[in-house]
């Protein structure tokens, strides 16, 4: 099986294709804060680890998730967010990280530089599975972030 170490991706507005082999994606948005990525699939099922990192240090590029990313490597998957703008509002579910199933959740999720935005009625967590105490995420790093949420009538945010 090849393996992609790493893959660029140039915006303006890009729909990111993930791939189970690509490890590091870097998000270039050609300067232009106004300039997007989007990941569009019904759901993301990530086993392998995934990086994303934004390109330029002087703005954040913004990477608007409109699904669920369920985390499925609680023994060694690390998945890690640098230098984005991520955006939940707009996405059909309620939660933006998911743990599902027996191998549900991570050894370490890193978001280091980044602007989190989620909307009304979204938490950042949730596990699902049979057996709640089975899907974890190890580590949790925020370094340098900032958490939004949109005003509305609902009041939670992790689950």
């Amino acid at each position: 099986m090849s393996r992609t170490i790493n893959k660029t991706a140039d915006a303006p507005n890009t729909a990111l294709s993930l791939s189970s082999t690509t490890l590091v994606y870097f998000l270039d948005d050609g300067g232009n804060p106004d300039n997007s990525f989007t990941i569009e699939t019904e759901n993301i099922y990530r086993e392998n680890s995934a990086i994303f990192i934004g390109r330029y240090a002087d703005h954040k590029t913004k990477l608007v998730l409109n699904n669920q990313f369920h985390l499925r490597n609680r023994e060694s998957g690390i998945y890690a967010f640098k230098n984005l703008d991520i955006d939940m509002r707009k996405g059909s579910q309620a939660q933006l990280f998911t743990m599902t199933n027996d191998t549900g959740g991570a050894k370490t999720l890193i978001f280091e530089d980044c602007d989190i935005t989620f909307g009304n009625n979204k938490s950042l967590f949730a596990s699902y599975s049979s057996t709640k105490e089975g899907s974890y995420i190890e580590n949790i790093i925020f370094r340098n972030c900032r958490l939004r949420y949109e005003a509305g009538t609902e009041g939670y945010y992790a689950s």
